[in-house]
């Protein structure tokens, strides 16, 4: 978005903020609903819908922004509804976390503490690899979609061992993937027909 809209600062500050109050009405969603749901098929619905979203929204951010550009109020809409899109993607984050760490002491398999733990080592790794490896070796379309493969991933090995949803799942991961692969000629063709 800072590269969209300038204001590197501006943006950061909203976009974290808007995160961190999304992941927080999640958790407080999660903890009124966590006695109705199915831990597992939840996690991985989770999964596959993160990973949808995450794989679209670089690509929704383009044609958003080049759309609504000759649109009265143009840019303060597109702005809007890409910060939008990370009020969803925090909002489903902010359920990810509790609910891993239910799944995890339910199945003994973990505390709450040690799944805060992995999330805080993996966010500071996350701040790290994300600016200084993959933006620039992979760009930024390679680099969504390789994040979203993750969590296919993740979705796709949850389903295997859970017998839960396994085909829709290895159609999203075998989607990402060929999206990753073809990347750089998806990404000229959006960047030429919406924003050049």
């Amino acid at each position: 978005m800072s590269s969209l809209f300038g204001g590197t600062v501006l943006r950061y500050a909203v976009t974290v903020g808007l995160y961190i109050a999304s992941m927080g009405f999640g958790v407080v969603v999660f903890e009124l609903n966590k006695t109705k749901l199915d831990l597992v098929s939840s996690f991985i619905n989770l999964e596959m819908t993160l990973a949808i979203l995450g794989a679209c929204f670089p690509f929704a951010m383009i044609v958003l922004t080049s759309s609504l550009s000759t649109v009265a109020f143009g840019a303060l809409a597109s702005v809007s509804l890409c910060h939008i899109f990370v009020i969803i993607i925090g909002f489903l984050s902010g359920i990810e976390l509790p609910l891993l760490m239910e799944a995890g002491e339910k199945a003994s398999v973990s505390s709450g503490s040690q799944v805060l733990a992995f999330d805080y080592l993996g966010t500071v790794a996350g701040c790290f690899t994300f600016p200084l490896f993959l933006l620039p070796s992979l760009g930024l379309f390679a680099t969504a979609l390789s994040l979203a493969l993750a969590n296919a991933l993740i979705a796709f090995i949850f389903a295997w061992q859970q017998s839960y949803s396994r085909t829709r799942s290895a159609m999203l991961l075998t989607t990402i993937m060929g999206l990753l692969i073809f990347s750089d000629t998806i990404s000229e063709y959006i960047l030429k027909e919406f924003y050049l």
